[in-house]
């Protein structure tokens, strides 16, 4: 009686084991949809910044809905580029909230602009939200609060 047993739990272990193996051994989870998209929009949050801070007019352009309010805000970015010689700034995602294709992304940021004429810094910091729009290609469709951006018409230097 008490070899059956053991014959039962080996087999029972062995089975186990065996499906065990196999689990492991399946193909990798897919992301969903809907996180490829999020990662889209990290990457674009990313890019943006990048492109402020190495002063990359046309990478800056190509984020961008051909939106008017848009235009007035790539010409306040484009001052930043003719006043201040450096532009040191940090900007993290604080929050994202996705609405069918509206997306609003929450930023911290703090950064500094040190203008070469004059050798003056000016140190600021905020918080503010990045709008997209998309699912494939996510571009900026707007700006709302106290963005880094556009700090030369903010600061009454252009």
């Amino acid at each position: 009686m008490t070899g059956s047993r053991w014959g039962a739990l080996t087999v029972g272990l062995a089975i186990l084991t065996v499906w065990g193996i196999l689990g492991c051994t399946s193909t990798p989870p897919r992301y969903s949809e809907d996180y490829a998209r999020l990662e889209r929009i990290v990457d674009a949050v990313k890019h943006l910044r990048d492109a402020y801070v190495n002063r990359d007019v046309h990478a800056i352009d190509e984020l961008l809905l051909p939106l008017d309010s848009l235009n007035i805000w790539a010409q306040d970015v484009r001052k930043d580029f003719e006043v201040y010689s450096d532009i040191a700034l940090d900007l993290w995602i604080e929050r994202i909230e996705i609405k069918d294709d509206l997306i609003l992304t929450f930023v911290v940021w703090h950064g500094t602009w040190r203008r070469a004429s004059t050798d003056s810094v000016v140190r600021a910091r905020g918080h503010g939200i990045l709008y997209w729009s998309g699912s494939r290609v996510i571009l900026l469709s707007g700006t709302d609060g106290d963005l880094p951006f556009g700090m030369a018409v903010r600061t009454g230097e252009s």
